[in-house]
Parts: structure tokens; C-alpha cells; sequence
């Protein structure tokens, strides 16, 4: 079935354990960062269905890695303004998923069976796109050289309650003749 929650608190409330594994759900969330869009206490998994949940960023909570289906987590970098419009198009500009926020959004999170482990979306809000792709290559700053990109690697650090802490992103390059030869033999 269809769901559509629009919460002034947290949207979807489990005091225990939440799994999804069908049906269409719409979570327009809070707007203040002392709620979510998705709060459990325990696991949180997702096998299947769509799900939208979208809202203010302060008490993020996703699903566990035990989940089946994949999930996106987008952050915007500023506030969408409510009747915002959202989609996600693949590499090939199909598009996967396409929502209307009711109130203000600073992140959400997405999942759907046409989300693919390995494939590379593309967040478009009002028709502009915000997530913009990685260089193949990274400049040294004032030495002029370049190396290859090898690889740009996202990390979220999460604590023992499953809660997100933070998150922070690196490079993965071949510095060869940048440090002593033996830093990377």
C-alpha cells in the first residue's frame, strides 16, 4: 500500500526494530534537528518497496547494512524550500525516483528497487543538479603535477547505537615521486 506520513516529530517511530519490505512510503519529516524522519531503537532494515524520507539532518538515523535493498543519503548543502521538486536520474540520465518536498529539507533518504550497488546517480532539485562529479586526476597544489585519481572514497562513522556521528570523504591516489620512494613500494 501507500503511505504518506508529514510529521512535526520524528516521521516513521519505532521503538523497536523497523523493516520495510514493500508498499510506496512518503515521509515528509521535521524541519527542526531534534527529530527525524526515520527514529528506531533497534535495527532498521529494508528489503523492498520505496521509500522517501526527507527532513532536517540533526537526529539522522538510516537503515542497517543488513539491509537487502540499497539506499542514497543525500545532504543538501542549503535548505530546499518547501514544493521543492527532487529527482535522481542513473549515468544514463533515466530517471529512478522523483518526489515534491510538502516543507523544508536539508537531507533524505531514498530507497527503491531500481537503486543499483555500483551505479552512479545524480541528485537534480528544481531541475539543477547538486552533486557535482569527481575529477579524474588531482592537482598538487603549486607543483604543477598531476596524478590519477585511483578512487574517492565516502565513509560515515556511525556509534554503537547505530546513530550517525559524522562523515568525511578521501582520495585514493598514487603519489609516486611526491614522497620517498619507499612510502609506496
Amino acid at each position: 500500500g501507500d503511505i504518506y506520513v508529514n510529521a512535526a516529530g520524528d516521521g516513521i517511530d519505532s521503538n523497536n526494530d523497523l523493516l520495510i519490505n514493500g508498499g510506496n512510503i512518503m515521509v515528509d519529516g521535521p524541519t527542526n534537528d531534534g527529530n527525524g524522519a526515520l527514529d528506531h531503537n533497534g535495527s532498521a532494515v529494508i528489503t523492498g518497496g520505496t521509500i522517501v524520507a526527507s527532513g532536517s539532518s540533526g537526529m539522522l538515523e538510516n537503515f542497517d547494512s543488513d539491509s537487502t535493498q540499497n539506499v542514497l543519503t543525500v545532504f543538501f548543502t542549503s535548505t530546499l524550500a518547501a514544493k521543492s521538486e527532487v529527482s535522481v536520474k542513473d549515468s544514463q540520465g533515466n530517471e529512478v525516483i522523483a518526489y515534491q518536498t510538502d516543507k523544508q529539507s536539508k537531507c533524505a533518504i531514498i530507497s527503491c528497487p531500481e537503486i543499483r550497488q555500483g551505479e552512479t546517480y545524480t541528485v537534480y532539485v528544481n531541475g539543477e543538479e547538486v552533486r557535482k562529479g569527481y575529477a579524474a586526476t588531482l592537482e598538487i597544489e603549486g607543483s604543477g603535477k598531476v596524478v590519477e585519481t585511483l578512487s574517492v572514497v565516502c565513509r560515515v562513522l556511525k556509534g554503537t547505537d547505530s546513530k550517525i556521528l559524522g562523515w568525511y570523504w578521501f582520495c585514493v591516489s598514487k603519489f609516486e615521486g611526491f614522497l620517498p620512494k619507499a612510502c609506496w613500494q
